[in-house]
């Protein structure tokens, strides 16, 4: 305990250099806990694709093809108009984790 106590007696009344170093250890250490929890929310392609089929089949776009790499989603197939190919995209982009949509829909 004697050894504590003296340790914060130096952290306290010392040159500030023990306190200063620790303040900013603590802070890089924040710092990079922060970016690890943003790094680790971010939807792997497995998730996206999920959810991008998920609001595809709840609009009634069962034959659509679906490629996702890298957060970037890929559709393919024939739908009959340009409202249904635009509202599949849109389906796509609300997705979490979606970076873009490459549109290969075809309509006639």
């Amino acid at each position: 305990m004697r050894g504590f106590t003296a340790f914060l007696s130096r952290l306290r009344y010392g040159s500030g250099v023990l306190a200063r170093t620790a303040l900013v250890t603590l802070a890089l250490c924040l710092s990079s806990c922060a970016f690890l929890d943003r790094a680790a929310a971010v939807p792997d392609d497995t998730a996206i694709r999920d959810e991008v089929r998920a609001n595809l089949e709840a609009d009634g776009f069962t034959a659509i093809g679906l490629q996702v790499d890298n957060g970037v989603v890929t559709l393919t197939g024939h739908l009959p108009n340009d409202t249904f190919r635009e509202k599949a995209v849109a389906d796509a982009e609300k997705a979490s984790g979606v970076k873009h949509v490459t549109n290969q829909i075809a309509v006639p």
